[in-house]
C-alpha cells in the first residue's frame, strides 16, 4: 500500500476520521478553480504551505499511478503532491492518524 499525507489541525482530523473527506475548493494560485483533497508523500508543513497540528496517513490500496491525473508537478519541490477528489480517498483509501513510522 502507497501512503500519503495530509495535514490538518486536530479539529478538522477528529471530523475526517468519523465523516471521511470532502472536496476543498480554490483557486490555488491559478485563474481557475480547483477542487479535492490536498495529499503529498512526505509530511509537510508552513514552509510548503501546509498549516496544523496533526497528520493523517492515507494509504492507497491502488497504485500512485492510478493518481496520476491528480498530481500538481512544480520544478524543485522536494516533494510529489496532488489534488484527489475526496471520492477516490473514500472508495480506495484508509485514513488515520499518522505515527512516527508512517512518516
Amino acid at each position: 500500500m502507497d501512503t500519503l499525507f495530509h495535514v490538518t489541525t486536530s479539529e478538522v482530523a477528529t471530523l475526517i476520521l468519523r465523516d471521511g473527506f470532502w472536496d476543498g475548493h480554490a483557486c490555488y494560485m491559478t485563474a481557475t478553480e480547483h477542487q479535492g483533497v490536498w495529499l503529498s508523500d512526505h509530511v509537510l508543513d508552513a514552509n510548503e504551505g501546509m498549516w496544523g497540528d496533526t497528520v493523517l496517513a492515507v494509504k492507497f490500496a491502488i497504485p500512485l499511478a492510478a493518481l496520476a491525473d491528480y498530481e500538481w508537478i512544480e520544478e524543485g519541490k522536494g516533494y510529489r503532491e496532488w489534488l484527489v477528489p475526496a471520492r477516490l480517498v473514500q472508495e480506495h483509501a484508509t485514513v488515520s492518524m499518522a505515527e512516527g513510522d508512517d512518516r
